[in-house]
Formats: C-alpha cells, sequence, structure tokens
C-alpha cells in the first residue's frame, strides 16, 4: 500500500479527518413511522405531524392530508395525482440545510423520472414549498453552499442508442434540471450551467483520446532481456514507437509467496510492478517504475493490474505518450473493499488517484451498476463536506472515492478528465478476487 494511501486510512479510522458532530442524515431531531394500515389508507407521522394517504389505487395514493392534532394543515387531491406512500421517510426522503429541515413526497410520472411535492418543517411549523418537474434526482444536497437546497437531475431518463450519442460530451445535457427551494421552488441556471460544464469534462476524460498512438501486445517470450526482472512473472506487455523512440511497458508480479519470520507461521507475501523502457541506440533502458506490494498477510491476498485497463494516450498532442492503468490490492478477512490506484505517467511525470473501491453488492444487499456513466457522481473525497457528519458516516462516504486530484495540478485538464473516467470505470468491485 503506498505511504500517502495508507495515511488517508489511518486518519479516517482515528477520526482526525471528521467532526464529531452529528450527521444532519442522521439526527434525531424527527421520528417517521407508519401508524396504522389499511387497505385504502397509510398514516405515517414526523414531528407529531401526521401525512395520512388516501384513495388508494395499486399502491398508489390519490389524496394527501397533512394533520396536525384535529387541524388539517395542507391537502393534495389534484387530478390524476399519484403518491407513494414510505414506510420510512426519515431513511429516505428527509434533508437538513441550515436550521430548516425539508421533506419530500414523491409524485408519480412513470415511465419517466418522478418528481417532488416539497415541505419545510422550521419552528414547528411545516409547509408546503411546491413541486419540482420529473427529475432523475441524482442530488439532493446545497450543492453550490449557498444555503438553499438543490435537487438535481434530469427530466428524462437519458438512454444512448447510438454510439455518436455516447460519445457526444452534450449529449443529454440540455434535459438537466436543478431546483432550488426557497420560498419556492425555481430552477437555478447557474448551477445548472456549472454540473453541465462538470459533466462535459468528466465525459471528455472518454473521448479525448488520441487516435495516434498505435501499439502491439508481446509474448512475454518477445520482452527484451532488459525488461525481464528475476522471479517476476510477466502478465501483460506492450511496444510502440514515438518519434525516433521505441517503448516497451511491461506489467509484471512476484507471488504470492509465503513467510515466516516474525510471526511464527506462514504469511503471504506479493509484489507488483509496472515498468516502462525506451530503446536509444537498440538497448532499452528503464523510463519509469511502479512498484507497490503486500507483506505478512494472514488473510486473503489480491494484487494487480485490472484486466483493460492500461492505455496508451497522447492527450495534449505535444508527442509524449500517457501511460496510464489501474490496479487494486487487498488484505483482507471481512467484506471491506480493495484499495484502488489509477496512475498516470507522461514521460517520467506521474500522477495518481488513490482511494477504495465501491463493493457490488451495498449493505443492504443491491446491486450497484458500474459508475462508467453515472457523471455526477463526485469520486473526490476532497470534495464531499463531512464538517456536519460523525466519523462512521464520513467513512462510509471514502467507499468508491480517491483522496484527492492534487496531483495533477498544473497538468492538462484532459489528464485528469481521463484518470477520472478510467477511475469510475473499475471502481465497482465486481468480485473479490484472491490467490
Amino acid at each position: 500500500m503506498h505511504p500517502r494511501l495508507r495515511l488517508f486510512l489511518a486518519l479516517a479510522v482515528s477520526g482526525l479527518l471528521f467532526s464529531c458532530s452529528e450527521s444532519p442524515e442522521t439526527s434525531n431531531t424527527g421520528e417517521s413511522k407508519s401508524t396504522g394500515v389499511q387497505d385504502s389508507t397509510v398514516i405515517q407521522t414526523y414531528q407529531n405531524v401526521e401525512f395520512i394517504y388516501s384513495e388508494n389505487d395499486l399502491n398508489w395514493f390519490g389524496r394527501l392530508d397533512v394533520r396536525s392534532g384535529r387541524d388539517t394543515l395542507i391537502t393534495l387531491n389534484e387530478n390524476d395525482l399519484e403518491l407513494a406512500a414510505y414506510r420510512f421517510i426519515l431513511d429516505e426522503n428527509v434533508f437538513e440545510v441550515g436550521d430548516k429541515t425539508y421533506l419530500l413526497i414523491k409524485w408519480d410520472n412513470r415511465p419517466e423520472p418522478h418528481g417532488f411535492y416539497v415541505f419545510e418543517f422550521h419552528s414547528g411549523n411545516i409547509k408546503l414549498i411546491g413541486k419540482t418537474g420529473p427529475t432523475t434526482a441524482e442530488f439532493i444536497e446545497d450543492i453550490d453552499n449557498d444555503g438553499r437546497l438543490e435537487i438535481g437531475g434530469y427530466q428524462i431518463h437519458c438512454q444512448a442508442s447510438l454510439l455518436e450519442q455516447m460519445d457526444n460530451p452534450g449529449w443529454c445535457l440540455d434535459q438537466l434540471r436543478v431546483y432550488e427551494v426557497g420560498s419556492e421552488i425555481v430552477r437555478d441556471p447557474a448551477v445548472e450551467a456549472e454540473q453541465s460544464e462538470r459533466i462535459r469534462l468528466n465525459r471528455l476524460g472518454r473521448t479525448e483520446l488520441s487516435k495516434d498512438v498505435s501499439y502491439s501486445e508481446l509474448l512475454p517470450s518477445q520482452v527484451p532481456v532488459e525488461c525481464v526482472i528475476a522471479d517476476f512473472e510477466i502478465l501483460q506487455a506492450f511496444e510502440w514507437k514515438s518519434g525516433n523512440l521505441e517503448y516497451v511497458l511491461v506489467s509484471s508480479r512476484k507471488g504470492p509467496y509465503s513467510t515466516t519470520e516474525n510471526h511464527g507461521e506462514d504469511r503471504d507475501n506479493v509484489d507488483l510492478r509496472i515498468a516502462q523502457y525506451f530503446s536509444e541506440g537498440g538497448v532499452f533502458k528503464l523510463l519509469w517504475e511502479e512498484t507497490d506490494s503486500i507483506r505478512d498477510c494472514p488473510l486473503d491476498m489480491w494484487m494487480g493490474v485490472l484486466p483493460g485497463s492500461i492505455r496508451l494516450t497522447d492527450l495534449n498532442r505535444n508527442g509524449i505518450t500517457e501511460t496510464t492503468f489501474a490496479y487494486n490490492g487487498a488484505c483482507r478477512g471481512d467484506m471491506s473493499p480493495s484499495d484502488l490506484f489509477v496512475v498516470m505517467y507522461e514521460g517520467e511525470s506521474r500522477m495518481a488517484l488513490e482511494g477504495l473501491m465501491m463493493l457490488k453488492f451495498d449493505n443492504f444487499g443491491k446491486r450497484r451498476e458500474s459508475l462508467h456513466s453515472q457523471s455526477l457522481f463526485d469520486p473526490d473525497y476532497s470534495r464531499i463536506d463531512t464538517a456536519s457528519m460523525t466519523s462512521q458516516a464520513a467513512r462510509r462516504e471514502m467507499e468508491g472515492r480517491y483522496a484527492d486530484e492534487n496531483d495533477f495540478e498544473g497538468q492538462p485538464v484532459a489528464f485528469v478528465n481521463f484518470a477520472r473516467r478510467l477511475w469510475l470505470e473499475y471502481v465497482v468491485e465486481e468480485e473479490f478476487t484472491q490467490f
């Protein structure tokens, strides 16, 4: 494990990265429960306010009465109204921004995305703020830190049917909507523009691939002798030309192998090495090498380059090849995610994203799909506001994210966009690989 990632994780465990204040999402400011379920009515409560769903039609409700004591405060009964009566309002639909609490009730718009009625709780009072348009709800938070809740997503289900659509960085962005909750619900064009640009730049990490770096794969027996390290098994090797130079990239691994030193019982070890060489005058010399290892592991162990992740590009078209790859490693006896590294070299300059993978199934057994197309997921942990989270909640936010993008400061923006895209492509851990 790289020292920087080890420090990042150690600080998280010790709680030094996080505030010990209570998370708004887990605070006990209110209680949500179903107090009565009948064939035609569901009653739920939050902060002594009753939400009474009625006019049930196949579990979609055509009327909602909001009641405090004997007083009915709000009634929703629009034509064609269909509401979902959730059993756990607090867990799924309550959001806090500053001293205000918002509760979202979903209205049905199938087969297109649903929308939300937004209620505000403040100083013991409840009022209906308004209704959003249809949204896939990619985020529900104060995303621009202006003290107001934003609800952002696409107003249709964007499903690319053509390759040209998938490769168009602006595809479907005209369907992005961000609703800001204040005294009323309005669209926020500034946040829409900011999020659209971020999504577009993320997508450029895929579509800015250079077309002029052609390479061929080598068999282990074809790798030049200068590029072979004793006791390391060659996993994959490539060769290509750039300018007047020839290059060879070799991915290799030693192990697993056992040791008994300092423990009195077998412990497993593995060493990983990715190295790039260049030829000048017919002799290959080392340009750079990336090494990592796991030592004294008594549990299940794995370390290796992720299949298909090695990419050769010239994103800024300066004649210098960028070599990018992803690898993961783990020594574990539980359901914890692997460490993930996305490393890019341009010449001898190294840049990397280092963090944690995300398990294929979440804690509730729900399958997580690839984040490759989910452009609104921010994988940069340094941009996540953990100040009001518990240490446990903040640690959960680490899953699927890297520590920061500091290595890419001062580099072409295409570099970090490409590395981020590769991270999202490989961050979901499909299976627990082990030796």
